[in-house]
């Protein structure tokens, strides 16, 4: 037997029915605009992070440029620390110089004397 449903009814169900669907709409639209605000929070997030990075990134440019002038720097103290040195060979190479010319004569006055104090009978007499 099957009972007769009365448009009464039918509406009813029909109202009930869509209240329940949109309740269900609104969740649903209400959980949307939750997941879309927490991708505006984690796309923020991305920009602060960024932005440290952008910061990172100017801080190690600019140690690059700092580096890069010490490198100038050192690179002109090796130039002078070469010229240097071959001024130091040249002086090194002057007093060798000097000192055999020095042992030259001091050979040629100890002869000298020798000499002197051969003839004079080994005696050294200093004026």
């Amino acid at each position: 037997m099957q009972k007769e449903v009365t448009n009464e009814q039918l509406l009813a169900t029909s109202e009930h029915i869509l209240k329940v669907m949109e309740a269900g709409f609104f969740q649903v639209a209400e959980q949307f605009i939750q997941v879309d605000k927490r991708f505006e929070q984690v796309d923020k997030r991305f920009e602060q992070v960024d932005a440290r990075f952008s910061q990172i990134d100017e801080r190690l440019d600019g140690m690059d440029r700092r580096f890069d002038r010490i490198e100038v720097r050192l690179d002109g103290m090796d130039i002078r620390m070469e010229g240097m040195d071959q001024r130091f060979d040249d002086i090194e190479e002057q007093i060798e110089e000097l000192a055999m010319m020095t042992k030259v004569e001091f050979d040629e006055v100890g002869r000298k004397i020798a000499l002197l104090s051969h003839r004079t009978g080994g005696s050294r007499i200093w004026v």
